[in-house]
C-alpha cells in the first residue's frame, strides 16, 4: 500500500509564509478593535491619501486600508506633503489632523509588520499635527475654501439653548419626539459618544433603579450611569409609552438593527436648527456636557471616569478651556 509522505519544509521556506500570514492578522486585529464609525472614517481618510499619491504620480496596487504591503516605500516626506497639500486645499485643521493621524497609525502597523524600518517610522512619527494656535494663525493667512463639514471648533450650547430644546421635545408627544428627548438627554446630560448611543439596548436601562449600562469603546468596558432626573423622565416616557421595538434602544430602519451614527448625526443637526443653531453635532453636545460639568466644579478624575476617557489629557482640556481667566484676582 502506498503511503503518503509528508514533505518536511526547511525553516527558511516556512518563515516568509508565516510572516505574511502574521501581517494579515495584524491588520485584522487592528480593524477588529475599531468601531464601525472609525473604520468608515479611516477608509475615507486613506481614500484621500491615495488620491494625493495619484496627484504626485504614485499609484498603489491595493487599497491601503486592506493591505499593509502597499505601505512599502512610504517616507516622512510623502506624509508631510500630504499634510501640506490638505492645508493648501482648504481643509479644516481638524480634518487635516485626523487624516494625518490615520496615515501615521497605518505606518506604525507597517513598521510592526517589518515593512517600514525603524529610522523611516521614527521620521514619519515626527510629522506633527497642527496645534490650535498654529491653526488659528494659518486660518488668518490662508484662503479657506473649506472642503469638509468638520467644524474648526466644537460648539458649547448655553443652558438656555439646552432647555429650549428639551422644552420643544417635551411638547412633542409623537414617537419621534419622545425618542429625541431621550437621545438629547443621553448626549447632553451624560456626555455619551455617538457610537456609544448606537449600542444602547432597552435591556440596559433599569427604570426602577434609575440607571443604565453603556459600553465605552475607548476604554473597552461597560459602565453603569445614574440617570439625571430629566433623563429618567424621558426614558420612562419613551420606553413605557412609545414602546420601542427590537433590542436596541434606538432602532433603525432595518428591523433588529440600531439607528446608525449617521442617522444620529443627521437628527441632532435637525434638532439644532429648531433653536437656530446650524450644524449642531453629537460631539458638540458631549463638549457641552464636559464644559458644564467642569464649570460646576466636577473633579478631574470624576470627569475622566464619567466621560469614558483612558487618560487625563482630554478632561484637562475642558478644565483649561472653562477656567475664568481673572478668577481670584483682587483689585
Amino acid at each position: 500500500m502506498d503511503q503518503e509522505i509528508a514533505r518536511i519544509y526547511a525553516l527558511h521556506e516556512v518563515g516568509p509564509v508565516a510572516d505574511q500570514v502574521a501581517k494579515n492578522y495584524l491588520l485584522q486585529d487592528y480593524h477588529g478593535k475599531l468601531t464601525e464609525e472609525t473604520r468608515r472614517r479611516q477608509r475615507t481618510d486613506l481614500a484621500h491619501f491615495e488620491a494625493y499619491l495619484l496627484q504626485v504620480s504614485v499609484q498603489v496596487a491595493d487599497p491601503l486600508y486592506l493591505q499593509l504591503a502597499g505601505w512599502a516605500g512610504m517616507s516622512w516626506g510623502i506624509v508631510e506633503g500630504f499634510k501640506r497639500a490638505h492645508l493648501a486645499a482648504g481643509f479644516a485643521i481638524g480634518t487635516v489632523n485626523v487624516r494625518l493621524a490615520t496615515v501615521k497609525a497605518y505606518c506604525t502597523l507597517a513598521h510592526q509588520a517589518g515593512i517600514l524600518d525603524e529610522p523611516t517610522h521614527r521620521l514619519i512619527a515626527g510629522v506633527k499635527a497642527i496645534s490650535r494656535r498654529v491653526g488659528r494663525n494659518l486660518d488668518e493667512t490662508r484662503e479657506i475654501t473649506r472642503r469638509s463639514t468638520k467644524k474648526a471648533e466644537a460648539l458649547v450650547l448655553s443652558q438656555a439653548h439646552v432647555q429650549a430644546l428639551k422644552a420643544h421635545l417635551r411638547a412633542d408627544t409623537s414617537y419621534i419626539g419622545r425618542r429625541d428627548l431621550l437621545l438629547l438627554c443621553l448626549l447632553v446630560d451624560h456626555g455619551l459618544r455617538c457610537g456609544e448611543v448606537v449600542g444602547l439596548r432597552v435591556a440596559g436601562l433599569d427604570l426602577a433603579a434609575g440607571i443604565f449600562t453603556v459600553y465605552r469603546h475607548k476604554v473597552d468596558k461597560f459602565q453603569t450611569h445614574l440617570m439625571t432626573g430629566e433623563t429618567l423622565q424621558a426614558a420612562r416616557r419613551y420606553i413605557q409609552e412609545a414602546r420601542p421595538q427590537g433590542p436596541f434602544l434606538f432602532g433603525g430602519f432595518t428591523p433588529g438593527q440600531p439607528l446608525t451614527t449617521r442617522g444620529i448625526n443627521k437628527r441632532v443637526g435637525e434638532l439644532g436648527r429648531l433653536v437656530g443653531i446650524e450644524r449642531l453635532s453629537p460631539h458638540d453636545l458631549r463638549h457641552t456636557w464636559a464644559t458644564r460639568a467642569t464649570r460646576n466644579g466636577t473633579p478631574l478624575e470624576r470627569l475622566r471616569q464619567a466621560g469614558g476617557w483612558a487618560g487625563l489629557s482630554m478632561p484637562l482640556r475642558y478644565i483649561e478651556e472653562s477656567a475664568i481667566a481673572n478668577e481670584g484676582v483682587i483689585l
